[in-house]
């Protein structure tokens, strides 16, 4: 996803600018090319967040070892989920109600929704 037009190029980039250790994060969707959890495959993995209605859970530290370990996304939802909160699923696609969702379109863009401009550091 790296390029002139795109400045970023992966995920674990993008969360180096935002303080998330407060939250889980559920992995809704994805699609990439990297070293999967748990010694999944590829395929595997991507199944495995399919058939998670409200996707796959990690905490701070383990969506920052996911994210190290993703050579390239390609499709991906990411969203934050603050204690309490109900838990997302991928045919809401609004995201306003949880403090911060990250997705992949197509290998080219990422969108970033927060609830507050403060929870992300300047890129």
């Amino acid at each position: 996803m790296h390029g002139p037009d795109n400045p970023v190029g992966e995920l674990i980039e993008i969360l180096h600018h935002i303080n998330g250790q407060e939250w889980n994060w559920r992995v809704l969707e994805f699609y990439g090319v990297g070293e999967m959890p748990d010694d999944l495959s590829v395929d595997e993995f991507e199944d495995l967040v399919d058939s998670s209605p409200h996707g796959l859970e990690f905490d701070w530290s383990g969506i920052l070892e996911f994210a190290g370990s993703l050579e390239q996304t390609h499709d991906l939802v990411l969203v934050a989920v603050a204690k309490g909160q109900a838990l997302p699923t991928l045919s809401q696609n609004d995201w306003s109600s949880y403090p911060c969702a990250i997705e992949a379109l197509d290998s080219y863009e990422w969108v970033i929704t927060t609830q507050s401009g403060a929870l992300i550091a300047p890129f």
